[in-house]
């Protein structure tokens, strides 16, 4: 069994000018319960590898999106599928550049096993996680710069 912040770290993105390094998490590794000790750790990690994109829309628009996009292609081969949901992604205008749909695509591969994500209601529920872990980071940073 795959620990999780393993999975979370292979599915990063790191950018460094123009140098950009992917690693995606092997789609088959085996889904765990939206519940549990390193689930909130897992999801952290995710919500903030997705406050580091910057869409031109809002992320709960791609993210519905590339739940409809994959919907047809989630039994392609992985490069063929990555390479589907880019330029999806670049044909709406999501992103300013080709390699930020690519960085998103692979985020999502990665993240859609990692939680259990079949359905549009799945994403829907992550949607409505992350915004709720916005508004907690929010509030901490607000109250962290009132005390100082």
């Amino acid at each position: 069994m795959v620990d999780v912040e393993t999975r979370i770290e292979q599915a990063k993105t790191a950018y460094s000018g123009r140098h950009r390094e992917v690693l995606v998490a092997d789609t088959d590794v085996e889904r765990r319960p939206h519940t549990g000790v390193g689930m909130a750790n897992e999801k952290d990690l995710v919500f903030n590898k997705l406050d580091e994109l910057r869409p031109l829309v809002e992320i709960d628009v791609v993210l519905e999106d590339l739940t409809l996009l994959d919907s047809e292609s989630s039994w392609w081969p992985q490069e063929n599928r990555r390479r589907a949901l880019a330029e999806g992604l670049r044909r709406r205008r999501f992103f300013q550049t080709f390699e930020e749909c690519l960085a998103m695509s692979d985020l999502w591969i990665a993240l859609k096993p990692a939680f259990g994500i079949k359905y549009l209601h799945h994403v829907r529920m992550m949607i409505h996680d992350y915004h709720s872990h916005r508004q907690q980071f929010d509030n901490a940073t607000t109250a962290v710069n009132a005390s100082a």
